[in-house]
Parts: structure tokens; sequence; C-alpha cells
């Protein structure tokens, strides 16, 4: 008995320091993401374009969501960026907007540069999609055949530089012990 409470403690406790390491190593977005669930109406996340790639970041809200101001800080320097209707989207309750570092004052339409969240995308014309992508061209006989005798070729090649060097070592293995007999 004393045996199975060890192990679900060990269980629980392995399962705590997963939890503990994906929110605290894995990367501040998870937390971010978190505490912008759990303020849905005064924060919002922001996706910061930079010059290195795309960070995440939370703003504070002034104003009505859908047009307003947003204030954010990013490497200690606060920003101000208006925000419009078109510029904010929501996703899985929360919402997010991106903004370019080089231009903060305003946002821009994520979803216009062909980034969409899952929620969006048309299963059905991405399985069709998928299955075009999936599906072999095949090969006609020719083709296979001169595949063939270039990857023939290219292994007799392969095995005639093998058998010189052996045979340019082996010289000079002998050339070699016969100075040692000096």
């Amino acid at each position: 008995m004393i045996e199975v409470i060890f192990m679900l403690v060990g269980i629980l406790f392995t399962f705590g320091l997963g939890v503990f390491t994906m929110l605290f190593s894995g990367g501040k977005t998870t937390l971010q993401y978190i505490q912008v669930k759990m303020k849905r109406t005064s924060k919002i996340f922001v996706w910061v374009d930079t010059f290195t790639g795309r960070e995440s970041t939370i703003g504070t809200i002034e104003g009505e969501i859908k047009k307003g101001v947003v204030s954010w800080k990013f490497n200690g320097t606060e920003y101000l960026t208006s925000i419009n209707q078109d510029n904010v989207k929501r996703w899985k309750d929360i919402y997010y907007m991106a903004v370019n570092l080089e231009c903060p004052m305003i946002a821009y339409n994520i979803s216009k540069l062909g980034e969409m969240p899952i929620s969006k995308i048309d299963l059905k014309e991405f399985a069709h999609i998928l299955n075009r992508a999936l599906t072999k061209l095949s090969l006609d006989d020719d083709l296979t055949y001169k595949i063939l005798i270039a990857l023939a070729f290219g292994l007799l090649i392969i095995i005639g530089g093998l058998v010189v060097m052996y045979f340019r070592i082996e010289a000079l293995t002998t050339i070699v012990s016969g100075l040692n007999v000096l």
C-alpha cells in the first residue's frame, strides 16, 4: 500500500515539475497567454515583429477593445499603439494584435499576411491540398532507367576512387617500411 502511495506522489511530483518547466523555462509566451486569458477585457496579447523575429508581450487597453490605444512595453521601452477593428483579432477568448517595432504607432492586420489561427482554416480544403501534395507522380520507365544508370555510374566512380586510394596507401606503407630497414 505504501508503494502505491509513493508511486502516486512521484507521478504527481513529476507532473508538477513538467508543468513548472514548461511555464518558466519554455519561454514567456505561455505565461503571457495565461495572464491575458485571466484579464480578457483589460489586456491584449501583442506580437512584436523585430529584425530578429517575432516576439510576444502584453499590452494594456486604454479605451474600447475595437478602437482606442494600447500601451505595451518591449525591452524596457514603453510604446503606444492605436488600434481599430481591423487590427485586433480574437482567438481562443483572447484579443491579439501585431506591431512592427520599426513603426510601433499603428498595429497591422496579421491575417493579411496569410497567418491565420487554426480555427479559421477550412479543413476540407486543407485535406484536399494535403492529398494533392502527398500523391506521388508516377515515373515513366525511361526516367527510372536513367536514374538507375546515373546511380550505378556514381557508385562505380566512388568505388574506383577508394581502390586508387587503397593502392596508393599500400605503396606508401611499403616505402615507409623499406625506409625503416636502413
